[in-house]
């Protein structure tokens, strides 16, 4: 028997003991049955049907959710190259579906299927409590739904599973051209076969395909192509018909078909803890950023297509002296430069190739080049997509197609128009809202950083560190040749005054690490192959564990079938043959390229949600900088804080690193590179005067 201490006994005679609880008030709101969901899919049209289904989602323990939306557009396409290009800003949601999936016991699980009519808008916004469960919502190629969310003015799901992202990932660089066929082919015949690629890609990762390979049913196999038109050519007041519902449905129970054995697979290539922290998140930002969109200086947008026309045919006047009678023609180009000894230059992944990216720092070989590269530039420019006004959308913006895990680096492309492709000079056309600005901010220098902290280097962390590696570099390199005290000068002075030595690090650095052969610097640094050769031996000498751990990781990438990035993403060999210099390369690279992606993506993730109280948004990342556009009297503390937030997701993955930014917000009136504003207008007007 216990004894209270003195005085508790009058205490608690004094207190009113309380009732005993009445269960039956508690649960006035009684759970509901769900026989009745289980027997077919249940179509809602009401707002009772509807606070019925997000009850029994409250109610019952859910394991996840599959959903799809069916839509259609409130514009016509853009016809480019006979492919339909739709802005994201008109699409018109017609119905959203929604699986719920209850599991019972292992390997078994209940499913309700509801399919909402949401062309009733009051209605579709009380969907707002499901999309607030925690729980996994799964979608394939999420981001159409994601834009339909965001049209009917729906929070997008706490967490995220793509199936599509899923399976880009579980197969990226699996398709690839190898070595040989490559050898074979033009730029022309390249630029054939990805179109070629794209279309079978299409198919590969479509959810039919991807049903296929888990052994998930889909039985309107045959008719989905039919069934999808059937919406997009469906009159906004016409009922929908059974098949309609049924496929609809059938879309969202597929895609929760395939989140288990997805799972599975992503754990079995240690690829899953990259797609919950990086892919699926980045899912998100990558549709935010399309739904964002560009605006386009209209006024300046007349004056580029006016120019370019102007000073193509002069140049294709003097490449015709010099013997280049078709500056497009790949065998042209490579008879011609064959006959001047420099073919050697252009050479890429087994063949060679003129395009811009290769020629660009080859100008000073030939009187041709930059011919070339302007010839080039001006008919990319003025053929390029984003002087059509056709592209703009309602909205006055521009919402080019931002396409995930397009590289197989794990970085995005663009297209229709290509903004990360945009020539610098192109770059004010993109102009901010009224009463805001634009800003950029670039990570300095960062893959020559991760490659040091991915390859263990500690002499090559030590130069990143400094906050300029390639003068560190050249001090280093060349200190035998230099004053003691410029031995010790800092970054941007020694850049200032040795600009050809640091230029020399550069390109010698960044080739090695990219696998850059002694032949491919030789042109690039205007030296014999003799003394290239020289010059790459002393430089690796400089750092002999970069050295040791790029030989291991071909070696061993090319044995196991992929290299990884920091965070987990699998680049794999298309081939089981023997490892080629394309292959050795990238199987070196990716470990550097990939894990700056993962850091890129990680502080993109965080901006999309911090951007938010500022009215801030992203709007381009290109390469390792995000430009965004923000109001005028938050531009420069949201440009602070992006570099905070970029810096620390570099140190939250490689705490060894002190990584820096550069911001670029003096002339926030347009886009630009490195404070460049009048670069267009000024280009425009030297066309216009020569005309």
């Amino acid at each position: 028997m216990t004894t209270l201490l003195p005085g508790w006994k009058e205490v608690l005679d004094k207190t009113p003991q309380p009732a005993a609880p009445d269960f039956t008030k508690q649960l006035a709101r009684l759970p509901k049955k769900t026989s009745k969901y289980l027997e077919a899919v249940t179509f809602v049209d009401s707002d009772e049907g509807l606070d019925a289904m997000v009850q029994l989602a409250c109610e019952k323990p859910i394991g996840w959710i599959g959903f799809d939306t069916e839509f259609t557009y409130d514009r016509p396409p853009v016809i480019v190259k006979k492919r339909e290009v739709v802005d994201v800003r008109s699409v018109h949601p017609l119905l959203l579906s929604i699986s719920l999936v209850e599991p019972v016991i292992p390997d078994s699980w209940k499913v309700y299927q509801f399919v909402v009519d949401v062309r009733q808008r009051d209605l579709a916004r009380r969907l707002t409590p499901l999309f607030q469960l925690a729980v996994p919502f799964v979608a394939h190629f999420a981001r159409a739904e994601l834009h339909c969310l965001w049209q009917l003015q729906l929070p997008e799901p706490h967490i995220l599973w793509d199936t599509w992202v899923a399976e880009k990932a579980l197969y990226l660089g699996l398709y690839n051209l190898n070595d040989q066929e490559m050898k074979y082919i033009s730029d022309t015949e390249e630029a054939d076969h990805w179109q070629s690629a794209k279309v079978a890609e299409l198919i590969r990762y479509s959810l039919v395909d991807t049903c296929r390979r888990y052994d998930v049913p889909y039985g309107l196999a045959q008719d989905k192509e039919q069934l999808q038109q059937s919406f997009l050519q469906h009159d906004e007041n016409d009922p929908f018909t059974p098949q309609q519902i049924d496929y609809a449905a059938l879309d969202a129970t597929a895609a929760a078909s395939l989140f288990l054995p997805q799972v599975t697979a992503a754990t079995r290539a240690s690829t899953l803890e990259h797609l919950i922290q990086i892919e699926m998140p980045w899912t998100v930002v990558n549709a935010r950023i399309m739904w964002n969109g560009v605006r386009i200086d209209p006024a300046m947008r007349e004056r580029v297509a006016q120019a370019g026309p102007v000073l193509l045919p002069e140049l294709e006047r003097k490449l015709k002296e010099l013997g280049i009678g078709n500056y497009k023609s790949h065998p042209q180009l490579q008879r011609y430069f064959e006959s001047r000894n420099l073919l050697h230059a252009f050479s890429k992944k087994g063949g060679y190739s003129f395009d811009k990216d290769q020629i660009k720092n080859l100008k000073h070989l030939d009187p041709a080049i930059p011919l070339l590269i302007e010839a080039k530039r001006i008919h990319s420019l003025t053929s390029d997509m984003i002087l059509t006004p056709a592209f703009d959308g309602p909205d006055g913006r521009v919402h080019a197609d931002h396409k995930q895990l397009a590289a197989d680096s794990g970085r995005n492309s663009c297209r229709h128009p290509n903004l990360l492709g945009l020539d610098r000079t192109m770059r004010p056309l993109i102009v901010p809202d009224v009463g805001h600005g634009i800003g950029e901010v670039d990570l300095s220098q960062i893959e020559i950083g991760v490659s040091a902290a991915v390859y263990g280097d500690e002499r090559l962390t030590d130069m990143f560190n400094r906050g300029d590696v390639y003068s560190a570099m050249a001090q280093l390199f060349f200190a035998d040749n230099l004053p003691p005290e410029d031995v010790v000068l800092a970054g941007a002075a020694f850049k200032k005054k040795y600009s050809k030595m640091r230029d020399q690090m550069k390109t010698c650095t960044l080739g090695i690490i990219y696998g850059l052969t002694p032949h491919g610097l030789s042109p690039r640094l205007s030296v014999s192959l003799q003394e290239a050769e020289s010059l790459q031996r002393r430089f690796m000498d400089l750092f002999p564990t970069l050295e040791k751990a790029l030989k291991d990781a071909s070696h061993y990438g090319g044995l196991r079938g992929y290299a990884a990035t920091h965070s987990g993403l699998r680049r794999y060999r298309s081939s089981t043959a023997k490892i080629s210099n394309w292959e050795s390369n990238w199987l070196r690279n990716h470990p550097v390229q990939g894990s700056a992606a993962d850091v890129f993506k990680a502080a993109g993730i965080r901006l999309d949600k911090l951007y938010q109280q500022y009215a801030a948004r992203l709007i381009i990342p290109v390469h390792d900088a995000f430009v965004f556009e923000a109001p005028i009297e938050h531009l420069l503390m949201v440009a602070q804080l992006t570099a905070r937030v970029m810096c620390e997701a570099v140190q939250e993955r490689f705490p060894q690193l002190r990584p820096q930014c550069e911001i670029n917000i003096d002339h926030s009136e347009c886009w630009n590179k490195d404070g460049m504003a009048l670069a267009l207008q000024e280009w425009c007007d030297q066309a216009l005067k020569a005309a």
